[in-house]
């Protein structure tokens, strides 16, 4: 990984991500309920996509780097001690756009569940490669095209994966 130092990790300061952000993924589930509902008042299919992180538990395949522990040097990183308390925190909002999803039956493409978490798809802990954006559009057409033919069953004569 790229920009990143190895980080000590108060496990204290670990405790007060997911508390520090909860009431915020809160908030964002709530306009995002608006959202969708304004959308279909107003003709429009929405679709959710969950956004993915290159943070969390593992090891990186590439590099062998500990996704968890390490700190990166390029974005947020006077806000969270290490990745995996950024991913918590993003998970957290992540969590309330499933909900959303599942609550006003929206399509949700889970794509930080399904993007492995390898930083040959990543630019940084959250962009992508030109890799990383070949498999995204692959896991959203195939996540989302049994139900995009349902809107366009006359016009679309194709099949899905």
């Amino acid at each position: 990984m790229k920009n990143t130092k190895a980080g000590a990790v108060d496990p204290e300061r670990l405790k007060i991500a997911p508390q520090k952000h909860f009431l915020y993924a809160k908030q964002y589930g709530e306009r995002l309920r608006e959202l969708l509902r304004l959308s279909r008042a107003n003709g429009i299919e929405p679709v959710l996509i969950t956004q993915p992180l290159a943070c969390g538990a593992g090891i990186d395949p590439a590099t062998g780097v500990n996704l968890e522990t390490f700190v990166s040097t390029t974005l947020w990183w006077k806000e969270f001690a290490n990745c995996r308390e950024h991913w918590e925190a993003l998970e957290l909002y992540n969590q309330e756009t499933r909900k959303a999803g599942k609550e006003e039956r929206v399509v949700v493409v889970d794509l930080a569940n399904e993007l492995p978490k390898d930083s040959r798809l990543f630019s940084d802990i959250m962009h992508y490669t030109d890799l990383g954006q070949y498999l995204i559009a692959d896991i959203i057409y195939k996540d989302t095209c049994k139900d995009l033919i349902k809107f366009s069953s006359d016009t679309y004569n194709g099949t899905c994966p």
